[in-house]
């Protein structure tokens, strides 16, 4: 499963710390990594890992995104701006053999 989740933000400065955490931590394997378009591409390296309070960058991610994360799902390298909507994206990639069983188990009927 792929798509885009967003932060209510058009400043990368704004949400520096859940960006470079999700570029330090979360980031697709070789396998799975796609990238922004070079023309849109956005660095989400802002902040050196030894620098960022994963709790504190937990706590900024959307929820969206929160669950996605919980589900498994990687991140592909690179935001997006989107100045129509006021929102930097995230490509979140979510292979469905990497949904924890204990996350399938509770929505299958």
């Amino acid at each position: 499963m792929i798509g885009c989740a967003s932060f209510q933000s058009n400043d990368p400065s704004e949400i520096a710390l859940p960006l470079s955490f999700l570029y330090h931590y979360c980031m697709a394997p070789d396998e799975w990594m796609v990238s922004a378009l070079p023309s849109r591409y956005t660095d989400m390296n802002l902040i050196e890992k030894e620098n960022i309070n994963t709790k504190d960058a937990l706590k900024m991610l959307p929820p969206l995104i929160k669950g996605y994360l919980r589900l498994g799902a990687y991140i592909g390298d690179g935001a997006v701006i989107d100045k129509q909507f006021g929102t930097i994206d995230v490509f979140v990639i979510l292979p469905k053999d990497k949904i924890e069983k204990r996350f399938v188990d509770k929505f299958t009927i």
